[in-house]
């Protein structure tokens, strides 16, 4: 084989319905060399990856500890960013499944597999073992993808899992350019919303919302997201903060939005727009009496996996157990998620907002 490829590879015509795509990695370097380091971000993807010159090791963003990964591996989608180490004689082929495939082959929850791996020889023992001795040996590349389809097909035709129509809407997503509201997919899935919500994190292993942010930040490189904001009359946003990294750009779709950037104040109405650069303390909140929403976008960074862990996650655990923000539990997730995001609060300075706008906390 040549000492450098990166390609995709389309599966044969029996396994579409199953594997997206087949990605090669080939790389040789110079013993005295150390590979470079690589960053990966989240994708949504379910694969199963053969190793099949030098094994790979990875480590955790957050983390100092360096594991090896086996010959075989299964994994789920990655929420969050890992570093990975290639060998001086790297060779792997990537199987990229169909989003439900991994669900279909597996006796065991997918949500199980989120951010983590499984030895393929724990599901599947001499099968697998022996796939990978047969890859070793070879130095073609057209027949060691036949080898691993050939093995594919073999576990495919042992699934007792069978579709779903919902096995379609990751594909949907995946592949279409308009967002779809919830109630729609779970209507084509002819689900309630409530089971859509459940078959899809169990089929999946995370939230088709959380799905759909993967794609987009996939798509764009983690450098833009949005959300929609509403602001209920007289009420507070934020306390004032400031980012390290992001910037933020705010389009008002509806009311008047106060902003303050620095020491200056701001009326955006709507139509209008206002920029937030990184490095200066700001805050917004809705001063009049009448609602307020507008869309914030976000720059350099992926500011909605922030607001996701805060809001869907900490927030609710909060609650769920009666504590608050100064709770050492939850002071604590929300130190680590500030620092992980660059972000730092001045909470001082809320008080003097409210008071003077007479605004609802």
């Amino acid at each position: 084989m040549i000492p450098v490829l990166l390609k995709d590879l389309s599966p044969c015509e029996q396994l579409r319905p199953y594997v997206r795509k087949h990605q090669v990695f080939r790389f040789i370097f110079n013993k005295a060399v150390m590979p470079h380091v690589k960053f990966h971000t989240p994708r949504p993807e379910h694969c199963i990856t053969f190793y099949v010159r030098d094994t790979q090791k990875f480590s955790y963003l957050n983390s100092t500890a360096i594991h090896t990964y086996p010959r075989c591996v299964i994994n789920g989608i990655y929420t969050v960013p890992l570093y990975r180490y290639g060998g001086n004689d790297f060779l792997a082929i990537r199987v990229v499944l169909q989003p439900a495939t991994l669900y279909r082959l597996l006796k065991l929850p997918v949500g199980e597999l989120t951010n983590k791996f499984l030895d393929a020889e724990d599901i599947w023992g001499n099968d697998v073992r022996s796939v990978s001795q047969r890859l070793n040996e070879l130095d073609d590349l057209s027949q060691m993808v036949l080898v691993i389809e050939a093995f594919l097909g073999c576990q495919i035709k042992k699934t007792k899992r069978y579709a779903h129509p919902i096995d379609k809407v990751p594909e949907y997503i995946l592949n279409s350019k308009n967002d779809a509201s919830l109630d729609w997919l779970a209507d084509q899935s002819c689900l309630s919303k409530r089971q859509f919500i459940r078959k899809f994190e169990e089929r999946i292993g995370i939230s088709a919302k959380k799905f759909e942010r993967i794609i987009h930040s996939d798509q764009t490189g983690k450098q833009i997201s949005n959300v929609e904001v509403s602001l209920s009359p007289k009420q507070m946003g934020p306390a004032p903060h400031s980012h390290k990294q992001l910037d933020e750009l705010m389009y008002v779709l509806e009311g008047t939005a106060t902003v303050m950037i620095g020491k200056e104040i701001y009326e955006v109405e709507a139509g209008g727009w206002n920029f937030r650069p990184r490095g200066i303390i700001h805050s917004f909140w809705n001063a009049s009496d009448k609602p307020l929403r507008f869309i914030d976008f976000f720059f350099n960074q992926n500011f909605e996996d922030y607001l996701e862990d805060l809001f869907h996650k900490i927030i609710p655990d909060m609650v769920k157990n009666n504590l608050n923000p100064t709770s050492p539990e939850i002071a604590k997730r929300i130190e680590v998620l500030d620092k992980k995001f660059g972000v730092t609060w001045f909470n001082n300075e809320r008080q003097a907002i409210v008071d003077k706008y007479v605004l609802n906390g």
